[in-house]
């Protein structure tokens, strides 16, 4: 018994979609080309790239803060310290919620360490920042997943195999129901 002409769309559809995607090397972004440095083995290791998050400073330039673990708990008793490129400026001691402060601090691009946290920052003066600073610096070791944050659908969502699927189903359905109202019709 011969298959219905939408299953036979439907199958040849899904079938193109995977030939196309199924080899996930090729989606993915190659090695980085070759430098003259690297070819002679000079190169020297880069430094990760951070993000770096706009905080405003609070009247008497006092930079607020808080260390927190991945989900959301406050880590106390953690030294942060507070470096302007290689200079230490401050260093201090989180309390019992994890908050830290440190004072007397201007405007200016930081790095602030606490335990296993590292981020950088462009500190603004009060009332110089732009719209949406934050008004205080958050430390969180192992940034990777925070507390509600986790969504396996992301990860499904990745899987070139499961766009394509999505994308079968989305085409396809709309040419079956459009040769079944041809047939239907004729």
């Amino acid at each position: 018994m011969p298959l219905p002409k939408y299953l036979r769309c439907l199958l040849r559809s899904a079938t193109v979609a995977g030939m196309l995607l199924s080899n996930h090397p090729l989606l993915a972004a190659g090695p980085p080309a070759p430098t003259a440095a690297s070819q002679q083995g000079t190169e020297a290791p880069r430094p990760p790239v951070m993000k770096m998050t706009d905080v405003e400073l609070q009247e008497g330039g006092v930079l607020n803060g808080r260390i927190v673990d991945a989900r959301g708990v406050g880590l106390p008793h953690s030294t942060v310290a507070l470096r302007n490129g290689n200079t230490l400026v401050a260093e201090t001691t989180s309390d019992g919620a994890g908050q830290f402060h440190f004072d007397s601090i201007r405007g200016g691009i930081y790095h602030v360490r606490g335990g296993d946290a590292d981020s950088m920052y462009r500190v603004w003066a009060p009332r110089t920042a732009p719209p949406g600073a934050a008004q205080a610096v958050m430390l969180v070791p192992n940034q990777d997943v925070l507390a509600g944050q986790w969504s396996p659908m992301k990860y499904w969502l990745a899987d070139p195999l499961v766009i394509a699927g999505i994308v079968a189903v989305a085409v396809g359905v709309p040419v079956i129901l459009a040769q079944q109202n041809n047939d239907s019709g004729s």
